[in-house]
């Protein structure tokens, strides 16, 4: 009988370590240049305010003697390497027809994506109209403070 209940506490403990453990979280910093993605992982992480200086050149990759050119595309979803579902995606933009971009194509809704604007509602022309396309969830606006960004990870 106590063997029985040992083995019983014993299991019940592993079951309760299993679910309780955390897992790993991916989240994923997108969307196009100069819309704050670095200066706002700057505040986060170094808890700093930084001034950033976009990169002029394109990227490109290289394997021995092959060079590979960063590939220009207008599907978004490659363009922005969005493939993973169970990553959490934070898409920076700085103007509507950022968001229009991305928002127009259907299949990002099977993705979990956060719409950032780094700067003020007020600074957004049709904020009406994006909140109406976004869940209020899923919109965010940083009113110039990256740290605002913590509490959806």
């Amino acid at each position: 009988m106590m063997i029985l209940l040992i083995c019983i506490l014993v299991f019940t403990l592993i079951v309760l370590y299993i679910l309780n453990r955390k897992t790993k979280k991916v989240i994923v910093f997108i969307g196009p240049r100069s819309t704050g993605k670095t200066v706002v992982l700057h505040q986060i992480l170094e808890n700093k305010t930084y001034n950033t200086v976009p990169t002029l050149e394109t990227y490109t990759s290289s394997y021995i003697t092959d060079t590979i050119p960063n590939l220009h595309t207008s599907d978004v979803l490659t363009k922005y390497n969005i493939c993973n579902e169970k990553a959490k995606y934070f898409f920076f933009f700085s103007n509507e027809n950022q968001l229009k971009e991305i928002l127009n194509e259907d299949r990002i809704y099977k993705f979990l994506i956060y719409f950032v604007f780094k700067g003020k509602k007020d600074e957004l022309v049709n904020y009406d109209e994006i909140k109406k396309k976004i869940s209020k969830k899923r919109f965010i606006c940083l009113e110039n403070d990256g740290k605002n960004l913590l509490k959806f990870f």
